[in-house]
């Protein structure tokens, strides 16, 4: 991180965040300065990731919240996906769905209402889709490069 002044265009500070001893320190009475704190994407990640962690729940909590959504999203798209598979009537398509709407409607609704932000509709859709592209390609490739080198660390 960088702390400018603004008035004499000096770089007051430079480096890491956590010895920073706040801009108080670099304000002095007979001087009326105007300071910027400049930080690096990196730092401006981490903040957000504090303020979550602070905010709504260390990394472990949050991973087990998003277990337990994949899960329920899973057990939901099995369900309506083999009683779809057998229904022969719109009647049967409304019955597939019956145990599973009343949940997606109250879901829905309190989305609507705004009193649930789904994180993903808070950065954009496009930036959520490019992450998930990047990072599935990227494990992909480890796991390939890592298929690759058992295959010929042990020919058959």
């Amino acid at each position: 991180m960088k702390l400018l002044n603004k008035t004499t265009n000096i770089i007051e500070y430079d480096g890491p965040v956590n010895r920073f001893l706040g801009i108080d320190a670099y304000h002095h009475e007979e001087v009326n300065a105007e300071f910027e704190i400049i930080l690096t994407s990196e730092e401006k990640r981490n903040a957000v990731r504090q303020k979550i962690q602070n905010e709504a729940g260390d990394p472990q909590t949050i991973l087990g919240t998003t277990a337990d959504a994949t899960q329920l999203l899973l057990y939901v798209l099995c369900t309506l996906t083999t009683k779809l598979s057998t229904a022969n009537s719109l009647a049967e398509v409304r019955e597939a769905t019956a145990t599973i709407e009343p949940m997606a409607t109250a879901f829905l609704a309190k989305i609507e209402s705004g009193e649930v932000k789904l994180p993903f509709m808070q950065k954009g859709l496009d930036s959520v889709v490019n992450d998930i592209q990047t990072r599935a390609t990227a494990v992909a490739g480890v796991l390939g490069r890592i298929a690759k080198q058992n295959e010929a660390d042990n020919p058959s």
